[in-house]
Formats: structure tokens, sequence, C-alpha cells
């Protein structure tokens, strides 16, 4: 049935219309035609509008406040009524006019355009055109017959557990004749669905849920179908487990619903932690159990056996122990930092073991001074076909107590010396404490008599409170270190007092843990204030000079018996000889109060005005009284030297002359050796040289007088002495027979240098002649030095024998 209806400026009139509406905008335009209104749902506007006229009444024409526009009928939801719009095309929408209010309307859906009371809504302003001024034409009384739409269920698709994302077949799909917008409701079991988003509104739980609805056009709808994806729940697995089912609303009628069950095919999955557990554990307290903090819990969920373990200690320190209480049915093993479990057994069997597990800590300070209050451990378990679990950590908090300071390896008893500021060696012994780290502790030391004495320096600082006490402030570390300095601390006993006691106590300020920060005394040591042996006299050798290789001793008397230790050094007298410093060394006399020191005179060392003695030293040995004090050095009452004197040349001079060549010559020379002394030398010879050595020299004796740097002299006598004088003389043996040649001649030579040459006038260079004729023989004899001789010897030979 078609109602007819005009609306002209608020007025309604009802009448025959003839097919035609006619539509007044004012002075602006006009419209005439058939209009035939079929309310077909389109979508929703911004402000909750369902637009049912997809026909707009007409187009492009003027519209004040939005130019150009279209008009549409559409129901408001919002408001329960029919209302007359004017669209822009960019979804702007202004209302011209209200047809119809329906005030007690509970569905969404419009009632029948029909007889109400009509409302005129004020114009639209701007431009040239005010308002609609007449409406008329035929509307349908009720909406058009639809068309439900078709929903198709995809495919049972292939799903393995713990698949992610996984696509459905394309065959999902929406068919709607009508070409709808539509709403898809879904409801997923055994996992999550997810669609395309594009150009989709998602309601109920949302995209990628098990409960959700999806709104969008037609064309929209089955492209989001086209890349649905399924998601199982995790480690679900099994037949007919999973199912998608869905109804598709095109606005007005619900499809059929589609549905799909279908199989999630089981993997092997690994084993599970659940969760982290925190345990605490208290310093110097019972080890700490890995449930301390709650049961852990795994599971494994195909029940597989768990096969190992491995638990990694991720910031051991030092003193860190974890150990395994119950570890059956599995073996333990340890290599650095971590631990393993190894064997078969069941996940509550592992978890027994797991729990069984201790941490405790068997150092001094488990925060490291505060700065690591826990500890990390990482556990991860595999089952029988190799798969690892997720990590699990056990974070170990760590409660942390005071420790007190310590002072290990004091002595009983401190010996010092009387009168004198002695140290307090404390080296010997160990301060400490284990957790105050960079904290300040205080170290107190007070005496019953005398006076402490220190001065402040790397890194303690040294304070006075009352008399008698000394305080050290600075971290454990520091005031050690300070005490490894024996001469940091100097005791003066009170005069008159030959006994004290000290105690030592300290404080550490609480610097770390719960507890702390009260005195803690070392208990007390004695002191003893021991004597010091001294010097009273030095007796010094007689006055007289002292030889090279002679002794000078000196008594050195002490004001008691004294011990001398020779073991690393030999104490020493230092005494100057000349310009020089000597040392007279200690031969005996410990155990006694005088001790003997001796110098021996040394060659070329000499005094002339008295030696003098300087000082005293140990040298490395000691000189200490029987309770170990060691004796003062300073030199008392020492005896007069000015007429000690020495005199320990050791200068020689020696001389090899070589002889003169001949007799009466004058080619000798002396060759001057000098020994010891003290270079440079000066020398004076008898024959007024001032030379080393001498040449040009004639037979004689030559004496010189050598003098060293230091005065010493020494003196040298050198004979040169010459060869006899060179002759030759001749004996002949006269010729048997006048002119006879049998002669013979025996030559003499007396001195000169054997060897000797001789050349005779016939020519001979033999000594002796024969087979000689009568006549005069001359010989020329040559010693090996060149000097020569001659001769002249005559043969004779008788008369000529005749016979008358």
């Amino acid at each position: 049935m078609k109602h007819f209806y005009i609306l002209i400026l608020g007025c309604l009139f009802f009448g025959v219309h003839l097919g035609h509406a006619q539509i007044n905008l004012n002075t602006c335009d006009e419209y005439t035609g058939d209009l035939d209104f079929v309310l077909t749902f389109e979508s929703v506007d911004g402000s909750g509008r369902n637009i049912y006229q997809t026909n707009p009444i007409n187009g492009d024409q003027p519209c004040p406040g939005l130019g150009v526009c279209e008009f549409r009928i559409a129901w408001n939801v919002t408001l329960n009524r029919w209302e007359v719009l004017a669209e822009d095309g960019d979804g702007d929408f202004a209302t011209s006019f209200v047809l119809y209010s329906n005030t007690s309307a509970s569905s969404p859906n419009p009632p029948d355009l029909t007889l109400g009371t009509w409302q005129e809504n004020t114009a639209l302003t701007g431009g040239e055109c005010m308002a609609l001024q007449e409406l008329s034409g035929d509307v349908q009384s009720t909406l058009n017959s639809n068309t439900a739409p078709i929903a198709t269920a995809p495919s049972a698709p292939f799903v393995i557990e713990d698949g992610i994302n996984v696509a459905l077949p394309d065959d999902i799909q929406v068919f709607d004749p009508d070409g709808d917008n539509q709403t898809l409701t879904f409801t997923i079991t055994g996992g999550t669905l997810a669609l395309g988003s594009t150009g989709i509104n998602f309601g109920g739980s949302g995209n990628g849920s098990s409960n959700f609805t999806a709104l969008g056009n037609l064309t929209n709808i089955n492209n989001a179908l086209d890349v649905a994806t399924f998601t199982p729940t995790p480690n679900l697995s099994g037949v007919n487990t999973a199912s998608i089912s869905f109804v598709s609303n095109d606005g007005i009628t619900n499809s059929n619903t589609a549905s799909v069950t279908f199989d999630i095919e089981p993997i092997n999955d690994a084993p599970i932690f659940n969760g982290n557990r925190v345990i605490s554990y208290t310093e110097n307290g019972s080890p700490t159990k890995f449930n301390s903090g709650g049961n852990i819990i795994l599971s494994e969920p195909e029940g597989d056996d768990i096969i190992e373990a491995t638990i990694t200690f991720n910031d051991q320190i030092s003193g860190d122990i974890l150990s395994v209480e119950t570890p059956s049915p599995y073996s333990v093993s340890q290599s650095g930092n971590e631990i393993k479990l190894q064997g078969t057994g069941s996940v509550a069997q592992m978890i027994t073991a797991l729990e069984s597990i201790e941490y405790s800590f068997n150092g001094n300070d488990p925060t490291s001074g505060e700065t690591d209050n826990s500890r990390n451990i990482s556990i991860v378990v595999k089952e029988a076909s190799g798969l690892s679990s997720n990590s699990m950590t056990v974070q170990v908090s760590i409660n942390a107590l005071n420790d007190d300071p310590t002072f290990t390896g004091l002595p009983s008893t401190i010996s010092v010396l009387e009168d004198v500021a002695s140290v307090i060696d404390l080296s010997a012994a160990t301060f400490g404490d284990v957790d105050s780290d960079s904290g300040s502790v205080t170290l107190s030391l007070s005496v019953s008599a005398g006076t402490l004495t220190a001065i402040s320096g790397s890194g303690v600082t040294v304070s006075f409170p009352i008399t008698g006490t000394m305080n050290l402030n600075g971290t454990a570390a520091a005031i050690e270190n300070y005490l490894n300095t024996p001469s940091n601390i100097n005791y003066t006993n009170e005069s008159g007092s030959n006994t004290a006691t000290l105690n030592i106590s300290a404080n550490d300020n609480g610097n770390s843990g719960s507890g702390g920060g009260t005195l803690i005394s070392f208990g007390t040591i004695n002191i003893n204030v021991n004597s010091i042996p001294s010097v009273t006299s030095v007796i010094v050798p007689a006055n007289r000079t002292y030889l090279a290789n002679q002794n000078l001793d000196f008594t050195i008397n002490f004001s008691e018996a004294v011990d001398v230790n020779t073991t690393i050094g030999t104490p020493e007298l230092n005494i100057v000889i000349g310009a020089n410093t000597k040392s007279a060394v200690y031969v005996s006399g410990s155990g006694s109060s005088a001790l003997v020191f001796r110098y021996v005179v040394a060659s070329g060392v000499y005094d002339t005005d008295g030696i003098s003695i300087t000082g005293l030293n140990t040298s490395g040995g000691t000189i200490r009284n029987p309770s170990g004090s060691d004796a003062n050095l300073m030199l008392n009452n020492v005896g007069n030297t000015t007429n000690i004197l020495v005199n320990g040349c050791d200068l020689t001079a020696s001389g090899v002359a070589t002889a003169v060549s001949c007799n009466g010559g004058s080619d000798a020379s002396i060759d001057l050796a000098v020994v010891g002394g003290t270079a440079s030398y000066t020398y004076l010879w008898s024959n007024g040289a001032t030379t080393e050595d001498l040449s040009g020299l004639t037979a004689g004796t030559y004496d010189v007088t050598v003098t060293d740097a230091n005065g010493c002299t020494a003196t040298a006598s050198i004979q040169v002495n010459e060869p006899t004088i060179l002759t030759a003389s001749g004996v002949a043996t006269a010729v048997s027979c006048n002119g006879g040649s049998d002669a013979s001649i025996d030559l003499a030579v007396v001195g000169g240098t054997t060897s000797y040459t001789y050349l005779w006038s016939n020519g001979a260079t033999t000594e002796d002649l024969s087979g000689l004729t009568a006549g005069t023989y001359d010989v020329t004899v040559t010693d090996a030095n060149g000097c020569t001789a001659t001769a002249s010897i005559q043969v004779n030979e008788p008369t000529i024998l005749t016979a008358s």
C-alpha cells in the first residue's frame, strides 16, 4: 500500500497522486518526477543513523551550507525518526525535515512511513536556498522484500598443534544477491580466528579472538575472509577439537549458520616451567632450598621422561655453594658454574630433585659490601626426545649480617726503648673487616701510661679523642696498610716508668648488613720499656807511627754488656787516616761491655797529623743488650788521636842495567821499575837526572830516589858494568925447514864479549892458523858487541940447511 504525502512549509496535506513527486527548493530549483523510495539499508553514518535510502531524490542539487548535494530519506536509529537528509558526498549530512517521529520505538528497524505526527525541522542556512518548500511523492509503507545472505564455511583446514596463523581454504565466503552490507558473527572453539581488516569494523572480543563480529560491505567482507587464519590454542590437539562457526546478517535477515569442525594434529611439546622463584638466604644461616619460595611447577604435555637438567649459576662469586640433596634417580656433575642432573625420571622426580637444591655461602660477605644482594640461577630441563624447556630463574635474595672487625696475630708484648720514641710494630698482625669494604671503620689504641704519636696519611685519619687514646679512621684496607709501616705509630714511655699496657679495639660503624656498630675489643698488649746500651768511652791505640800491616786497635766501652751479631753484617768504627775514611772492624768482645775494633794499616796509607774517629755503625749487624735493645751508637769520651800517625808506604824501586858495550864506552842504560805507592812519581838520580830511565851511561854505580804523590819514597842503586879490554895475542910455531909451509899460529883472545870473529891478513877467518910459510900474519878480532882487537904474529923459519 502506498501513501501520498505533500509537505509544504510545515503543513501536511493528504490526497491522491498520479505517479510523480515534486520538490520545490524555494526559488532555486524544482525537480519533478516519479519517485518510489525503496528503503534499503546502506550504512551507518557518523551520527549513528541507519541509511536506508540508497536512491537519491535528485543528484547535484544546490544545497544551502553544503554546496552541491544529494537528498536522501533515512531512519535515525538514535532519535527514532525518519528524516530528509542532504549529503554533500564527503559524509556530511544536514537534516532538512523530520518526517516522522516515533519516541516509543524500541527496535532499530524503521517503522512504516505512515500517518503520524509530522514536525518541521529548522531549515538549512546559508546560501541562496533557505529551505525545502515542498515534498510530495509516493512512499512505500513497508520495506521491499529482502533475500537472505548465504554463508559458506571453509573446508576443514590442516592445523598442527601450536601452529600460528594457519591459512583457511579460500572457499569461506558470504553470498548476497542484494549486495547488502554484512555483519558476521563468529564463534570459534579450540583457537582464535583473524580476518583481513581493510574496510571492516570489528566488535565483540575483536579480530583475532574466539568471539567477535565483523561489519563491512559485501566485497570487503569476502576479501577479509579470503585471508582468514586460524591459530590453535597452545598445546591443544586431537580429533574434532576445533571449529569455526559464523552467521551473516544483511541488516534484515540472518544467513544460515556456516560451520566446520576439524582436527588439530598433535606434535611433541617441550617441557614447560611455569613462573620463576625467589628464595631468601640469611648470611651465616642454614642453606635455603629452591622450593622455599614456592613449589617448582614443571609440566611435560606428553608426559615424556625428563633426562637432564642444567643449573647455571649466572653471577656466582667466591663462597657461593649449590648442592643437590636428593638427586635420585639422577646423577650429579659440576663444571665451573654449571651443575648437570642426568638420568631418566618422571616430571615429578625431576621436580623433587630440583626442589632439593640448596644455596649456601661459606665466605664472609655474600653481598660484597652490599653491592650484590642477590644471585640469579637459571634452570633448563630436557625431555627424552631431546626438547629443552624454557628457562626458569631462581633468584636468591641475600640478607647480609654485619661482620665484626678482626685483628689477628697481635703480639702479647711489645718492647720499646727507654726515654725515646719507639715504634709500635703491629705489622705482623692482620687487621680487617670482611664486609666493610669502602666504609670507614675506627681502630682505637689506648695506653695506660706514656704517649702515642702518629700522623695522618695513606687514607687514614689520626685523631686523639682523649689523653692516652689514638683513633685511626679509614677503610679496613687502608688501616691495615698503614699498620704495615711500623714507623707510622710511635710510643714514648712516661719518665721513670718501665711498664705500660696497650689496649686495642675497633668499631665498624655498622657499614653493612644488619647489626654492627659496636666496639670490639682485641685485648691488651704489654709494653716493656727496655734500657738502651750506650757508649761510655773509646780507648784508642798508643801514640806512635804505625806502619803497613800493623794493627790499630780501639776498645769501645758500653754502659752494659752487649751482644754482637755478625750474621748479616759486621759493625765498624769509622776512622779518617790522611784524607781517607777507613773502617776498624769489630773483632771481639760480644757478651761483655767492651768491644774491640781493629784496623790493619794498608800499604799506601799514611797520616802525618794524627788520625780521627768519626762514628760507629753496625753495617748490617747488631749490637744489642740481652733484652734485645739496640745500642745507642753515639760515641762519648773518645781518646786523643792527635799523635797516632800512620806510614803505610809500600813504594819500591828497582832497575835493570844494560852494560857498556865496549870497555871504556858510554852506551849503557838503566830501566827503572816502580811498584806500589800512589801515582804520579818523581825521580832523582845520583848523576842529577830526573827521568825514570837513563841511557848513554858509562860504567859505574847509579843511585835513584823515587817519590809518590803521597810523599812516600823509595831508593835503588843500580850498577852499570862494562866488559874487560879485548886483547889478542898469538904464539907461532916456526916452519920446520927453510922454505917449508908447516908453521902454525895459536891465537889467544882475552876480554870483550863472546863470541868472537876473526879476520887474518891472509884472508883466514879461523881463530888459529896452520900450514903457514914463514912471514908476518896480522889478525883483527871482533867480539859480540863489535869491539875489536888486533895482533901481528911473526912466523920464522930456519936458515937454509947447507952442507960443506
